[in-house]
């Protein structure tokens, strides 16, 4: 269902972003979906933890503890632009919620996201409609 892609393997092209899932092993489901220019280098630095997502440090610490390792998958390949790379992270986390993963993510991280990517769309709306209107 997903493309895996190893820690080895680096994906790097300035033009394009990667909406990403970490997926267990013993579940088979994604726990963590993210954005990263390069997804494996944004593999290792979970895999080495720190501060942050609490949820996602608890899950990957157990795997850790079983001498596991989540999987990296791409979901999707997106222009480096930050209206289509946040609409597609939140598209895949929607998804993905729908379908029953058991996701990591900071939920109001999401809605946060939402709310700029909508206010974002209304800002690009007017702008189209000022330049019709007055000829811009």
């Amino acid at each position: 269902m997903f493309q895996e892609v190893y820690g080895a393997t680096e994906i790097i092209n300035p033009e394009h972003t990667y909406i990403y899932g970490l997926l267990c092993p013993i579940q088979n489901k994604i726990r963590y979906v993210g954005k990263a220019n390069n997804p494996a280098e944004r593999y290792r630095q979970h895999l080495r933890g720190g501060p942050g997502n609490k949820h996602k440090g608890n899950w990957l610490g157990e795997l850790t503890d079983q001498g596991m390792q989540p999987k990296l998958v791409i979901l999707e390949k997106v222009a480096n632009q930050k209206p289509l790379w946040e609409s597609a992270e939140i598209r895949w986390f929607d998804r993905l919620v729908f379908e029953g993963h058991p996701l990591t993510n900071n939920h109001a991280d999401i809605r946060n996201k939402r709310r700029v990517a909508e206010n974002d769309r209304i800002m690009q709306e007017g702008l189209s409609l000022g330049r019709e209107m007055f000829g811009a």
